[in-house]
């Protein structure tokens, strides 16, 4: 039985080259053609893409099917608040679980076969950031507040933006 407030932790994985790890079904790959200007030999050069080609308008909705596939799964058969924004994934987790969330996390992914980057790998942390913003987490036990706020880096080039356009409005 826990006592006391709870303290949360949020850490981070990044799929390792997201759109590759999805195949193409053998019936579609005549529709996955990469044509290539061969500037040596001035002519056209095709190959059949074997996955996913980050750009196609309908590979974004077909991949990501998958995360919202391992965030279901996840949270349904191993308790694991997870979510996921395309190939980013964010665990939350109970401070005193000592991070058995994000093993879970990696172990089901392993065994998935799904492979993620180990240098963006965030380890669980009171305070995470994840796509420019910082998510703290130390107050929610108290005060049952999660803050989620720009990272200082980003309130600077938004501040040179706002300056930037004010200049030019004054030219």
């Amino acid at each position: 039985r826990l006592r006391g407030p709870l303290q949360l932790k949020g850490a981070s994985r990044d799929m390792k080259s997201a759109y590759r790890q999805l195949s193409t079904h053998p019936s579609q790959q005549h529709l996955v053609i990469v044509a290539v200007w061969d500037i040596v030999q001035n002519r056209w050069r095709f190959a059949i893409a074997n996955a996913l080609l980050f750009g196609l308008s309908g590979a974004v909705l077909h991949f990501n099917r998958v995360p919202t596939l391992l965030v279901a799964f996840m949270r349904r058969w191993f308790a694991v608040a997870a979510q996921a924004f395309f190939d980013d994934f964010r665990i939350v987790d109970l401070s005193c679980a000592r991070g058995s969330a994000v093993k879970w996390f990696d172990k089901v992914m392993a065994w998935l076969g799904w492979r993620f980057d180990p240098e963006k790998n965030q380890k669980p942390t009171a305070t995470l950031p994840l796509l420019g913003n910082i998510e703290d987490y130390s107050n929610c036990g108290a005060t049952e507040e999660l803050i989620i706020g720009p990272r200082p880096d980003r309130i600077v080039e938004i501040l040179k933006d706002i300056a930037k356009h004010r200049i030019s409005q004054h030219c």
